[in-house]
């Protein structure tokens, strides 16, 4: 991954730790799963090129390659507010929940 792409993600996961000091969990989130996307179309996991959240962690969650704490940390993000008031799972930590993510693939060989 170029430097540039570390870039990218520096500054969304920087947002999300303005946005949680702010109290501002939604907003947190967002930047969390943007992070994602720019993770997502910077590496080789599948043959798409165009990425947005909903589809980068549905295919986190659904594809059968990924280790179990990459899918439970997908499916913690694809949960919002809505979901934290249905009492389903949410992503209670979205920072850590994305860290997880790209530790994974910037760890692959």
């Amino acid at each position: 991954m170029s430097p540039e792409i570390f870039t990218l993600l520096d500054k969304e996961m920087t947002m999300a730790r303005t946005a949680i000091s702010e109290k501002n969990d939604g907003k947190a989130r967002v930047c969390a799963r943007r992070a994602i996307v720019i993770l997502m179309q910077h590496t080789d996991a599948t043959e798409q090129s165009e990425w947005n959240s909903r589809l980068a962690l549905e295919h986190l969650t659904k594809t059968d390659e990924f280790p179990n704490e990459v899918v439970n940390a997908a499916k913690r993000l694809q949960g919002g507010l809505r979901a934290q008031l249905l009492g389903e799972e949410y992503s209670e930590n979205p920072i850590e929940d994305a860290e997880i993510i790209i530790r994974y693939f910037v760890d692959l060989p």
